[in-house]
């Protein structure tokens, strides 16, 4: 009985390996497939790469404006995963200086990617990067479920 139980919990543990090593990372989506994304949705996609261009860090920008206007989705493709790692250092960082007295925040790196959310006085802010991409989003908290379906729509 003792060796059935040590097999399965073998097995378990190997099992429970597997499932969080293939979660632990995230397929990068390119600039365009985000702009096709997001204009099929009814956004109206803006390219703002030329007002990064000056870092040299810069591959594509895209911001896609909700509708009535009422918030905006931010997305970069990066020449190197480093210069993303350091675009979504910077911008946490200026998240968390944010933080109230009352706040919500998380916090999840894997193998090729890393997120942070903080909800804080009326607003939900989330900037995560996949590779050498990055997601920013910065709403009035009103807008988080909406906008959390488009982060999941887009694999972020």
């Amino acid at each position: 009985m003792k060796k059935v139980f040590k097999k399965i919990t073998i097995f378990a543990v190997l099992l429970c390996t597997i499932i969080v090593v293939t979660g632990c990372s995230k397929k990068v989506i390119t600039a365009e497939n985000f702009k096709n994304t997001m204009d099929s949705k009814g956004y109206n996609v803006v390219d703002v790469t030329d007002q990064f261009a000056s870092q040299g860090t810069m591959k594509k920008g895209y911001v896609a404006l909700q509708k009535e206007s009422k918030y905006q989705v931010e997305f970069f493709e990066l020449e190197t995963e480093v210069a993303a790692e350091s675009m979504f250092e910077t911008n946490k960082k200026k998240f968390e200086e944010m933080k109230g007295s009352s706040s919500a925040e998380t916090s999840v790196d894997g193998s090729n990617y890393s997120k942070y959310t903080l909800s804080t006085g009326g607003k939900f802010k989330v900037v995560t990067r996949v590779e050498n991409t990055l997601l920013y989003l910065d709403v009035d908290k009103e807008y988080k479920d909406e906008v959390g379906t488009i982060i999941d729509n887009l694999g972020y």
